[in-house]
């Protein structure tokens, strides 16, 4: 018989698979959209997640459907463009005195915030954290739950993330399933976006590091079941999760030739400059549209929020919002109707 938390978060998992932020998961995840249709997607990322930490909960005796509440909704706050997007929303925040943008919060905020037009979702703390500590870009070797976290340390952690610089680096989840998500995303995107940048001729097999290899392989398949059989041979019956001294080494130098064989060549830099101006157009033409009062789309879906969220929002921070939700397709058409039209 479940218990009755595993029905919470089970339910809570219907939640965000039938949310609107579900529905758009179809955006870049490192690879643009022209880079061709065997390439992932933000979409399979989420779902690599999931299944990775559901069979880490299965090998360690932890709760499945935490982990998969956590999983499917650790990334809806990505903006179009994955991270060059982050990145251009969070000089826009900084820039207009709004704060700063970070993708996991958002994922947080649109299910506590955004969601159900502005009055949020009524999902279990520890989901909610889970995501909001999922930060797979931090690499650490022993993941500790900050087991004695309360519901206003976490609103107040969520809070912090939008306020204060660097602040989403340093916090933890309070749960092992949390920790399992977290070391999930690493394991799913670390080997599959070595396999992308093979298909596209960024790299090659060869140029893995032989020290990198011999401990982890060099296909995604080989990466992907070194880490998850050195997590569980680590983990198992501790109150912990933790990665060996060994393998975590060798992931820590796969993290270093990715981010200098294949993550800064993802665009070339011509793109990046004409992405973060359509960004700055766009937002700043949402904004005029607002503060006018115009019939526009971003006005009809601010129109549309609870009046609660309106008035604790800024101008700014609503058009931040509004395009965050977007799919790479849908910045473009806006981008095309709102700045190119006019």
């Amino acid at each position: 018989m479940k218990t009755a938390a595993s029905v919470d978060f089970f339910k809570d998992t219907g939640s965000i698979i039938n949310s609107v932020a579900y529905t758009r998961y179809n955006k870049t995840q490192v690879f643009p959209e022209n880079s061709g249709e065997g390439i992932t997607r933000r979409w399979l990322h989420v779902q690599l997640v999931n299944h990775i930490a559901r069979q880490l909960c299965r090998e360690l005796g932890l709760n499945e459907d935490l982990a998969e509440a956590i999983a499917l909704g650790h990334d809806l706050g990505h903006p179009p463009y994955g991270h060059s997007g982050e990145d251009c929303l969070n000089r826009l925040c900084m820039e207009t005195g709004c704060g700063f943008f970070v993708h996991h919060a958002q994922s947080a905020r649109i299910l506590t915030v955004l969601e159900d037009q502005g009055r949020g979702l009524r999902l279990s703390m520890p989901v909610l954290d889970g995501i909001l500590c999922h930060n797979g870009e931090v690499l650490v070797r022993e993941y500790v739950p900050d087991y004695m976290k309360s519901r206003s340390q976490f609103e107040a952690e969520l809070n912090s993330c939008f306020m204060v610089a660097h602040f989403s680096k340093a916090i933890i989840p309070a749960t092992l399933e949390g920790c399992v998500v977290r070391a999930s995303d690493v394991i799913a995107y670390i080997g599959r976006d070595i396999e992308d940048a093979i298909t596209l001729g960024l790299i090659y097999r060869g140029d893995i590091p032989e020290k990198i290899g011999s401990v982890l392989g060099d296909t995604e398949a080989s990466i992907r079941k070194a880490l998850i059989d050195d997590v569980v041979r680590e983990s198992c019956g501790d109150a912990i999760l933790s990665f060996s001294e060994q393998t975590f080494q060798a992931l820590q130098a796969l993290l270093a030739f990715n981010y200098k064989a294949i993550y800064v060549h993802t665009a070339a830099e011509a793109v990046r400059r004409e992405r973060e101006c359509m960004f700055h157009m766009l937002f700043d033409a949402c904004c005029e549209q607002l503060q006018r009062g115009e019939d526009a789309f971003v006005t009809r879906w601010v129109q549309a929020m609870d009046a609660r969220y309106c008035l604790s929002t800024s101008i700014e921070r609503m058009v931040v919002d509004y395009m965050a939700f977007m799919t790479d397709a849908a910045f473009e058409r806006a981008f095309d109707e709102i700045v190119r039209s006019n």
